[in-house]
């Protein structure tokens, strides 16, 4: 069967993820129902391809999507042993999950086929290779894929500063390096400057002082805690950390500004 869909092809590229944990151990059936928007006649081994690139690309398992089948007992595991997975209803369409998945295939397509397709015809294909978007290109191994910045904010808006210190850390631990988030000083600086600007200037602060642990060496930390100082009336503050920021920053011409602006010369 030749593949031409581009969900097919993503397919194929992630053939070779593998499987996560017990995933493998799975009962998955040669023939299957409900398909609507996967191809009628989709191979099994096409189709397990195409789950791979959900589980690998979201860092999910089957039952993320698919619904446990209602009456079926699942084996009992062994004091100390991992839960056994659950029996899954394949075509059903019980879960939130599953639906969402597939509007989500319909938009790739739609990114692959149309948008990208038509960059490939305007670009020099030789010096640019055609791109094509799969799930890893945004969720990069997380169910929801959103910046760093905008999950902190939301654990500051929902739950306070402290709460989102201690879920930046327990995130930095879990996926530093994976490409998940971005834990370069920027989402740290962005969120600061969002809360600052949300009239939050203790909650900056308090992220800026995250930053600063984080960042030793930086001289955008001392400087955007300066601004925020400057607009609370704190000039003595304000001073002390632009003086920091043009230490570690020499060449920070704002910084000098602001500074010379204070001191009167």
């Amino acid at each position: 069967m030749r593949l031409t869909s581009p969900r097919l092809a993503l397919a194929l590229l992630l053939a070779l993820v593998p499987l996560h944990g017990a995933q493998a151990q799975l009962a998955v059936p040669d023939t299957f129902t409900n398909l609507k928007v996967l191809p009628k006649h989709i191979t099994k081994e096409q189709l397990l391809a195409t789950m791979r690139g959900f589980t690998g690309g979201l860092g999910v398992r089957c039952d993320y999507c698919h619904a446990e089948k209602k009456g079926a007992a699942g084996a009992v595991a062994a004091p100390g042993a991992p839960a056994p997975r659950p029996h899954l209803d394949f075509p059903s369409d019980a879960k939130k999950e599953k639906r969402i998945a597939r509007a989500m295939l319909k938009m790739v397509e739609g990114v692959n086929g149309k948008y990208l397709a038509k960059v490939a015809e305007l670009s020099d294909t030789a010096a640019i290779p055609h791109v094509q978007v799969q799930c890893v290109t945004c969720h990069h191994g997380v169910p929801l894929p959103q910046t760093l910045t905008a999950v902190l904010a939301r654990d500051v808006a929902q739950k306070g500063v402290p709460a989102a210190i201690e879920h930046y850390q327990k995130l930095k631990t879990e996926y530093y390096g994976s490409g998940a988030y971005d834990f370069r000083e920027g989402s740290l600086d962005d969120l600061a400057l969002r809360l600052s600007g949300a009239g939050k200037p203790d909650d900056a602060l308090a992220i800026l002082t995250l930053a600063g642990q984080e960042f030793p060496q930086s001289g955008a930390v001392p400087f955007l805690r300066g601004e925020i100082l400057l607009k609370q009336g704190d000039r003595a503050g304000a001073i002390a950390a632009y003086q920091r920021a043009l230490e570690l920053q020499p060449r920070n011409e704002m910084a000098r500004r602001r500074l010379a602006e204070l001191q009167g010369q």
